[in-house]
């Protein structure tokens, strides 16, 4: 978010964050459908490009991030972290991102109600603005979905098959990046169609009986979501193979370049913290918190054997007098501080 909408809508309750969706309301929240860092589910690898191509983070822009959190009985803390890994080498092209969601303009025919009882398909239409080269898309619904079909049209009357799931699980979903690069002409429209089922006869549907469903974010809602991933095209890129220009957290391109101690999150704290830290190697860890006159308050790891990339502990600040600490870290003969404050 470059315009200070979300810092806004955070600063209007003292809790961390603020409620809404990607769209909504004035005043509740903002509409999120431009540009956007790839979305996560369990199992899905991060995607680091090369070959000159990289996504643009703008600065002094605030990372808006959208948290679904399944029912607890208790209250728990939120422990999710992020990592951005910038390129050190030129970048050439920027990924860019368009989202086809049944707004006006987009549904063919809309508007976006399922009925109970019923099954209904939806067909979107985006007509490509510039001449590109699609690298991936990611369809999204619900659990009244039952399957999507993507394709381009050119301006030649190609037809190209891009995407088909002939049967929808919620539970199995992720992006999917082509093995090569689509070149699409300039006015190209992609088609994207999706199918849904609001009867007593799926067996995922939520309700019972069925119930009049529409957009929303809220799992026993329901949506129409098609991000479609692509770079300005260039000459070659036909011939380009998506899979060298990426690579997996599970390859040896993709590394922790440095040894780092991240903010401690909350804070200011008034019960348990997270500590994040990452490792550009196995090394031994302490992790000591001390107060604003140098004595030392707790020993949260004492010589910790730990292996490279990403680690998380906690620290219960309950039993610390409202004050300023400091975390100290020591790992590869190197050490790292922290500042957190701890009020009641």
């Amino acid at each position: 978010d470059t315009t200070g909408t979300a810092a806004d809508l955070d600063a209007q309750t003292p809790e961390y964050g603020y409620l809404g969706g990607q769209s909504v309301g004035a005043g509740q929240g903002q509409t999120n459908f431009g540009t956007q860092l790839p979305g996560y589910v369990p199992g899905v690898r991060p995607q680091v490009y090369t070959n000159g191509i990289a996504q643009r983070v703008p600065a002094n822009a605030d990372l808006v991030v959208q948290i679904h959190f399944a029912p607890t009985t208790i209250d728990e803390p939120d422990s999710s972290t992020f990592n951005l890994f910038f390129s050190d080498l030129p970048v050439s092209r920027y990924v860019k991102s368009k989202i086809m969601v049944p707004l006006p303009g987009t549904l063919l025919n809309g508007p976006f109600i399922i009925p109970a009882n019923q099954t209904k398909e939806f067909h979107g239409v985006w007509k490509v603005p510039e001449e590109i080269s699609l690298m991936g898309l990611a369809p999204h619904m619900h659990l009244l979905g039952t399957h999507w079909k993507v394709y381009a049209v050119t301006p030649d009357n190609d037809t190209i098959n891009l995407i088909r799931i002939n049967e929808w699980d919620f539970n199995w979903q992720g992006g999917f990046y082509f093995k090569n690069l689509i070149r699409l002409p300039k006015n190209t429209e992609i088609h994207a169609l999706a199918g849904y089922d609001n009867t007593s006869n799926n067996p995922n549907n939520s309700h019972n009986p069925p119930q009049t469903t529409t957009w929303g974010e809220s799992t026993t809602e329901e949506m129409y979501y098609l991000p479609l991933l692509y770079v300005p095209y260039l000459p070659g890129d036909e011939d380009l193979n998506l899979d060298e220009m990426t690579s997996g957290a599970d390859q040896e391109t993709f590394q922790f370049s440095k040894t780092k101690l991240y903010p401690i999150a909350p804070n200011p704290a008034s019960g348990l913290v997270k500590i994040g830290f990452t490792l550009e190697q196995k090394t031994w860890v302490t992790l000591k918190v001390y107060d604003i006159s140098g004595q030392l308050i707790a020993t949260i790891a004492d010589h910790m054997n730990a292996f490279p990339g990403e680690h998380i502990v906690s620290w219960d600040t309950g039993d610390s007098r409202p004050g300023l600490y400091c975390i100290m870290m020591e790992a590869e003969g190197k050490i790292l501080t922290r500042k957190l404050v701890v009020q009641r």
